[in-house]
Order: structure tokens, then sequence, then C-alpha cells
């Protein structure tokens, strides 16, 4: 080879090795990113970062960016919009940040967007119904969170239909069991929350025939009807379902006989007994079981060995003892219980 020849290959390789180092995603943070294998930046977390409108110029400038989380960050109007340029965005958290309408209007050019997060709850926001709309003009949404936002039925009433939403958080907003119906006509909705709420469950009807829900939280809901839960075990699908605090009794899990293709249930923190678990001994597809501060007792945690798919259970601040943990363990070898009594 000649020296000039030699000379051109190490001057590509150079090239080359330029091309390569330049194509590698720079921030100014490197705590909180996450790099794909090529090492381009695709998730940037600057939650409670006191970022300013340089910041997030500079997010605009990664190219491949899918992920930001702002939680906890005052954000300007002009932020916004930059955000609402960077076409690649598909999650976007923004909890406890102060935001109106008009911020979220930039939003709704986002082609990829699928994920949402918004909160209330430490930071109150006053957004409401029309500006929900906005959000529900985003049709590649797929999850939505607005806790704790003052949200009534009529801003649910805008995702009727929504083609690719697949969970929705409406924890302590101001919806009631109408919102329920319109939830309904969502058809790829798998994951609901709506803990918090003053749903009575009456709604729960209108998600009977619901071919895709798989999760439902109830949590905190202190209004529920306890006959209103036999809608629970309509839902063909359903595997995951969260009753804890709430007021469901054993009137309330008796309902939930039809429920047995449940693989998560919560009653922590609900004032069953051991007549509940009659019930629950039939869902034999349970792998996570949750009865603390309730009054069971050694009788019904006996009630439960049949339950071979078992693989978590919570038993603290029960009445359950040392016995009859080592009994259940004793039918159930691979199950792993969490015990102590009340008081404790």
């Amino acid at each position: 080879m000649s020296l000039s020849g030699g000379m051109t290959a190490i001057n590509q390789l150079a090239i080359a090795h330029g091309s390569q180092k330049e194509s590698v995603d720079s921030f100014r943070y490197s705590e909180g990113i996450t790099r794909n294998k090529e090492q381009r930046i695709i998730g940037v977390d600057l939650r409670d970062r006191q970022v300013n409108l340089s910041v997030v110029q500079e997010l605009k400038a990664l190219e491949h960016l899918q992920k930001i989380n702002l939680a906890g960050n005052a954000l300007s109007a002009g932020m916004f919009e930059i955000l609402g340029a960077i076409d690649s965005l598909e999650s976007l958290d923004l909890r406890g940040c102060r935001l109106d309408g008009a911020d979220l209007s930039h939003l709704r050019s986002l082609k990829k967007l699928k994920s949402i997060r918004l909160s209330g709850k430490k930071t109150p926001l006053r957004l409401g119904d029309n500006d929900l709309a906005q959000l529900a003009a985003i049709k590649s949404l797929r999850a939505l969170f607005v806790d704790f936002l003052p949200v009534r039925d009529a801003g649910i009433a805008s995702f009727s239909k929504h083609p690719n939403m697949r969970e929705l958080g409406l924890a302590g907003t101001q919806i009631t069991d109408s919102a329920l119906s319109y939830l309904a006509s969502i058809p790829n909705l798998k994951k609901l929350r709506v803990a918090n709420t003053t749903v009575t469950g009456r709604g729960l009807q209108a998600l009977e025939v619901h071919p895709e829900i798989q999760d439902i939280d109830l949590s905190g809901c202190q209004n529920l009807e306890q006959k209103s839960l036999a809608s629970i075990g309509k839902i063909s699908k359903l595997k995951k379902l969260n009753l804890y605090d709430t007021n469901i009794s054993d009137d309330g899990v008796q309902q939930l006989k039809a429920a047995v293709k449940l693989k998560w249930l919560n009653l922590d923190k609900t004032p069953i007994t051991d007549e509940s678990l009659k019930v629950v001994a039939k869902m034999q597809r349970l792998e996570f079981l949750h009865l603390g501060s309730t009054q069971i007792t050694d009788a019904g945690l006996g009630e439960l060995e049949d339950l071979k798919a078992l693989k978590n259970l919570v038993a603290t601040q029960t009445f359950v003892t040392d016995q009859g943990v080592k009994k259940l363990k004793n039918a159930i070898p691979t199950v792993k219980i969490k015990s102590g009594p009340k008081g404790e």
C-alpha cells in the first residue's frame, strides 16, 4: 500500500470515527438520561429541576426524544410552545406543574404522544372539562392521568369512542357514576382508576359488556353500594380489582362470586370478616391478595388453602396468628405471607 493510500485510509477512518462521535446526543444534565442502543437520548427526567427556557430548547434539539418528565417544574407559556414542537415525543409527565388550557393546546400538535400525566394533588390547577376536551383530540393517546383535577362527567364525555385510549387515571376528580357510561364507549380501555371519587358503583353496570377492561381501581371510594359489585363479575377480562379503604363489607364481597378470573385483589382496610374468604376461595387464579387491616382470623385463612396459584398474601393488622400462617404455608408452600396482629 502506498503512503498516500495509507493516509487516505486513515483519514477515512478518522472521519467515520468523528461522525460516530457526533451522532451521540449530549445534554447538560447527565443524571436521569435514558439512551437507546445507538446512544441517542430517548428519555430525560427533569422532575423538580427548576428548568428554564434554555433547557427546554435543548430538549427540542434531541431528535429522538420520546419521554420527558417535568413534574414539579414552573413552566412558562413559551416552554409549552416548544414542547408542542417536539414531534418525536411519546410520553410527558407534568404532575405538579402550573398550567392552563392555553398551555395544553400546544400539545395537540404532537401526533405521536401516547401518555400525559397531570395532577392537582400538590399544585391545584384550574383545568376543567373544556381543557380535557383538547386532550381528547389527541387520537394517539393511550394513557391519560388527570388525578385530583376539577374534572366532571362532561369532560369524560369528550373521550367517548376514543380509538386508542388504554388507561385512564381519574382519581380524586369530580366524576359521578354517569361518567362510567361514557367510559364504556372507549373500545380499547384496559385500565381504569376512579379512586377517591364519589362513585357509588351503579355505573359499573355500563362496563359489564366491555370487551377489554382488565384493571379497575375503586380504592378510597366511600360511597360504594354493596350490590353494585355484582357487575364486576360480569366484566369478562377483569384480572385486577382494588377495593382498598372502601366501605365494602361481607355483603359486597358476596357480589363478587362470579369474579373467578381475578388474579389480583386488594381488600385492605375494609370491614370484611372470615365470611368473605369463602367467596375469595373460589377465585382459583388469584396470585396476589391483600387482607390487611380487616377482621379476618385463622379460620378465614383456612378457607384459602386451595388457592394454589397464590404467590403473595398480606394479612397484617388482623387477628391471624403464626399458627394460622404456618398452616396455610403447609397447604401452599410457594406463597409468601406477610402478617402481624392488630396493634403492631
